[in-house]
């Protein structure tokens, strides 16, 4: 069965797109910093939003769309799509599973416990101390929100284990030099948390700015490292495109610029693993003037990579096709 293409106002958009975007299918739009791929990626998804009839989910791992970003831009892209809608905080709350019953134990009467034990011990502790030992038992994830009709719910993560833990993937992240990434539980992701809180709360589309950010924040950069980061990397993209498909989403992923150390070619962040995991490959960048951008299509199914390039130009009102 043929999904819907939800056409989107540039037309040169929908000839990549093969007709429009449909749902189960992903974006990867990649660029240098300032070049606008949390604005463009936020436009894609309110006017989605508005043909789908689904809402959306932002996950934020600047932790900058809640403290400025959305307080212009929601404004105007609810008046450019005539589309009214609220823009909600996603909180995770933890909690420790009881073997073997289906019940649990709340992170405050978990704290309750090891205080008393700690005391009857005479073992004197840190309150941060105490928080760290705690969140080892807490290996169960809620995600809760305010209702709304329509809206934009927020997610604001910048660990990628954390997002893992949240896909169906807990695991640890061990090492101060070395790290390695050990996996101790896997849930299938259609059955984790995130993918629960996205059925139950009716959304389509699915943003993640930016993948970069949170494996940089994650892992450090040493060369001893990059196994690792590619490990966490390969998962959480095969996790986040598994519910993509499985539950009919549509999902953008921004993610940085990089270079290439040996041949200095252009690259988005991660390398080829990463960047094809998507269907469409966009890459933003600076045009001849400061309102100007250029799209470029680094890889769609069905033209040559890099074959096409895509004009825009951004004013007060978001992005429009630069005529």
């Amino acid at each position: 069965m043929i999904s819907l293409a939800y056409k989107l106002e540039m037309d040169e958009l929908n000839k990549v797109l093969a007709g429009g975007i449909r749902e189960g299918e992903s974006i990867h739009i990649f660029g240098p910093k300032q070049s606008g791929k949390s604005i463009f990626s936020y436009q894609l998804s309110i006017e989605l939003m508005r043909k789908s009839r689904g809402n959306v989910l932002f996950i934020d791992t600047e932790k900058s769309f809640l403290r400025g970003f959305h307080q212009y831009w929601t404004e105007v892209f609810k008046r450019r799509f005539n589309l009214d809608f609220d823009v909600l905080e996603v909180n995770v709350e933890r909690y420790a599973p009881v073997k073997g019953k289906r019940g649990r134990r709340e992170k405050m009467e978990v704290l309750r416990v090891f205080e008393s034990v700690l005391m009857d011990l005479g073992i004197k502790y840190s309150i941060d101390a105490l928080e760290r030992a705690v969140d080892l038992f807490l290996t169960g994830f809620e995600l809760k929100a305010n209702n709304a009709d329509k809206a934009v719910y927020v997610l604001e993560i910048s660990n990628a284990v954390k997002l893992l833990a949240l896909l169906g993937v807990e695991g640890t992240l061990e090492g101060s030099g070395k790290q390695v990434f050990k996996v101790n539980n896997l849930i299938d992701p259609e059955f984790s948390s995130l993918a629960g809180f996205i059925k139950e709360r009716g959304i389509k589309i699915v943003v993640l700015d930016s993948f970069g950010m949170l494996i940089k924040n994650t892992v450090s950069s040493d060369i001893a490292n990059l196994p690792t980061r590619a490990n966490i990397s390969n998962q959480l993209l095969g996790r986040l495109l598994a519910i993509t498909t499985e539950i009919d989403l549509i999902s953008m992923v921004t993610n940085h610029a990089s270079q290439d150390p040996s041949t200095k070619r252009l690259m988005f962040f991660g390398g080829s693993p990463v960047g094809y995991s998507f269907k469409y490959s966009f890459y933003m960048k600076r045009g001849k003037d400061q309102n100007s951008r250029i799209l470029v299509v680094y890889r769609s199914p069905h033209l040559p990579d890099k074959s096409v390039e895509i004009e825009l130009k951004i004013g007060n009102d978001g992005f429009r096709l630069n005529r």
